[in-house]
């Protein structure tokens, strides 16, 4: 683990791979914030000009960092927190915008409020090929429901580092942020405000624009959440039952558990995602928006 420097007082980790077309707008989005910070660049297999173009921009701005790894995105983001000097964390991806407002308020609230391990608020997607803008709300319902659903973007929390943290996933491809903070915080530990965090774009090559497969890694998730902290109460019956069905209706894959650990919800979500009216009625919700996080 790297010390930290009491000098920096935000990390900004971007991990990126074949971003070109879009690393100097994230990167540009936070370099003029007011706090003493550091940005970290980690390529991740990229074949394309985004290592390129962040040495041009790292020439000319010393506080940008850039740094190599093997292929994934969670690799890159543990590589990021063990460069990362800094008391807080803010992770943003190369084809997204953070916000100064946010981080700058964030970071007031945790230098100033005790108990207050993150911070954390709402994002604007806007899907790039529809052109289309829709709000991904946070409030503290949906904090408070961590372990049963991701109430955030990686671009909605701004976090103090207290001690060591648990490291990405970097076994899963999808959803590994979703484990990172339920493996690292509780829904206590976040406080809600309200200003955008960040704008999210769907490109139609990022992991969100793959419906199918975040489909099925959210279920995966849900279920291997269920196993490590056995958070499953009836309360959650309506949520659990809005994803199988999704699932039902998107994926073919298997989800291991699914019918030993909520069996009354996959036999129920099953036969819901059956009908004719509700199957073409979810179908058209979900693809119309073209945008993972529209839920059921």
């Amino acid at each position: 683990m790297v010390k930290m420097n009491q000098q920096i007082l935000l990390s900004v980790i971007i991990p990126a791979a074949n971003n070109q077309e879009t690393i100097a707008r994230a990167i540009n989005s936070v370099k003029h914030l007011i706090c003493e910070h550091e940005i970290i660049v980690i390529i991740n297999n990229s074949q394309d000009g985004t290592s390129d173009i962040v040495k041009k921009i790292a020439q000319k701005d010393k506080k940008i960092s850039l740094f190599h790894c093997s292929p994934g995105r969670s690799v890159a983001r543990n590589v990021g927190l063990n460069k990362a000097k800094g008391k807080y964390i803010y992770f943003l991806d190369a084809d997204d915008e953070g916000s100064l407002d946010f981080i700058k308020t964030g970071i007031d609230i945790l230098e100033e409020a005790h108990g207050v391990t993150a911070v954390c608020s709402r994002s604007q997607v806007v899907n790039d090929n529809l052109h289309r803008t829709s709000m991904h709300l946070v409030n503290q319902r949906s904090v408070n429901g961590l372990f049963v659903r991701n109430p955030f973007m990686i671009e909605s929390v701004i976090f103090k580092r207290v001690g060591t943290l648990i490291p990405f996933d970097e076994s899963i491809n999808y959803c590994e942020d979703w484990w990172f903070w339920v493996t690292n915080f509780e829904p206590s530990d976040f406080k809600t405000i309200d200003i955008i965090s960040s704008i999210v774009h769907v490109t139609g090559k990022n992991s969100m624009a793959n419906l199918k497969k975040v489909t099925y890694s959210e279920l995966y998730m849900r279920l291997r959440i269920m196993k490590r902290f056995h958070k499953k109460n009836l309360s959650d019956f309506w949520k659990d039952l809005k994803l199988v069905v999704k699932y039902y209706q998107c994926s073919r894959e298997k989800v291991e558990h699914l019918w030993t650990e909520i069996p009354g919800v996959a036999v129920v979500g099953w036969a819901l995602a059956k009908l004719p009216l509700l199957s073409t009625i979810s179908k058209k919700k979900l693809y119309k928006s073209g945008m993972v996080k529209n839920y059921l």
